[in-house]
C-alpha cells in the first residue's frame, strides 16, 4: 500500500513538532509536508497530491486564514477523495457551519480533552483506509432508486457531505427500509446484509460506517437545521442518534410523506 500523504497547515511551530516528532513513531511512515500559512499551504498542495490535509483554521501570520485555504482549494477542485480535518480552538456553532460549508469535513476542537496530534492521526489514517478499499471495489454501477434519491436530498438538507463514506450506506440502508411493513425494524438481519452485498462490504462495516456518518453530522452540523429537519428529541446524555433511530425515522417519514 502507498504511504499517505499529508499536509499540515500550521503557524504555531511547536504545534507542527508535536506532529512531527509522532509520525516518526508510526510504523506505517506517512509523509508529512508543513505549511506555516495559506500561501505556503497552497503551494504545497498544487505541488503534490494530498491524501489528507490538516489545517489550523487561526492562521496568525497575516498570509491569509482557514477559511480562505478552505474555498481556494475548492476552486481548484481539490481530489474527490481528498479528506480535510480543520484544527481549531472556536467551538460555535456559526464557525462549525462555515467551516463545513467551505468544504472541511472532521473538525478537532484545540480546547477539548480527547485532541491531540495522536488522535487527529488516527483519525487521518482511518479516513485514509476507508478511501482506498472504496477505491479497489470493483462494482458495477447501477441507477439509484427514487426512493434513494429522496433519501440523499434529505441527507443533503442535514449538511451530510459525500465525503463522508457512510453516506451513500446510509442511502441505501434507509431506501431499504422504506420497502417494509414494519416500524420496528432488525437493522442487523434485514439492512445490514442487502447494503453489505450492493457495496461489497462486511455488515459491521456498514454498521460503523453509518454510525459515524451521524455522529459526524451531529458534531458539526447545525443545531438549527438539525431541529428542523430531525424533530425527534435526544435522549438525557445523548449527542447523536442511534443508527436504528435515525433509520426508521427517515423511512418512515419517506413512507409518510408518500401516503400524503
Amino acid at each position: 500500500m502507498r504511504r499517505m500523504r499529508i499536509l499540515l497547515i500550521e503557524d504555531e511551530k511547536e504545534h507542527c513538532m508535536e506532529y512531527n516528532d509522532h509520525i516518526k513513531t508510526l510504523e506505517y511512515h506517512p509523509e508529512l509536508y508543513i505549511a506555516h500559512g495559506e500561501k505556503d499551504g497552497l503551494q504545497k498542495f498544487r505541488l503534490f497530491p494530498m491524501d489528507v490535509v490538516i489545517l489550523d483554521l487561526e492562521l496568525q501570520d497575516g498570509d491569509g486564514d482557514g477559511i480562505m485555504f478552505l474555498e481556494k482549494i475548492r476552486r481548484l477542485k481539490a481530489p474527490e477523495n481528498l479528506f480535510i480535518i480543520v484544527i481549531t480552538h472556536n467551538t460555535s456553532p456559526r464557525t462549525k457551519e462555515l467551516v463545513r460549508k467551505s468544504g472541511a469535513d472532521f473538525i478537532f476542537h484545540k480546547s477539548k480533552p480527547d485532541y491531540s496530534p495522536q488522535n487527529v492521526m488516527a483519525f487521518a489514517r482511518h479516513q485514509f483506509l476507508l478511501s482506498v478499499n472504496e477505491k479497489r471495489e470493483c462494482l458495477e454501477p447501477t441507477e439509484a432508486t427514487t426512493a434513494e434519491e429522496e433519501v440523499r436530498s434529505k441527507m443533503d438538507e442535514i449538511g451530510m457531505t459525500d465525503k463522508l463514506t457512510g453516506k451513500k450506506c446510509i442511502i441505501a440502508a434507509i431506501a431499504e427500509a422504506t420497502k417494509s411493513n414494519s416500524s420496528d425494524i432488525n437493522l442487523e438481519k434485514d439492512i445490514y446484509p442487502v447494503v453489505a452485498r450492493k457495496y461489497s462490504k462486511k455488515p459491521a462495516s456498514v454498521a460503523k460506517a453509518i454510525e459515524n456518518a451521524i455522529k459526524d453530522v451531529w458534531y458539526t452540523a447545525d443545531p438549527e437545521t438539525l431541529a428542523e429537519h430531525y424533530t425527534i428529541q435526544l435522549g438525557p446524555g445523548r449527542d447523536a442518534p442511534t443508527n436504528k433511530e435515525f433509520i426508521c425515522y427517515y423511512a418512515n417519514k419517506i413512507k409518510n410523506a408518500g401516503k400524503a
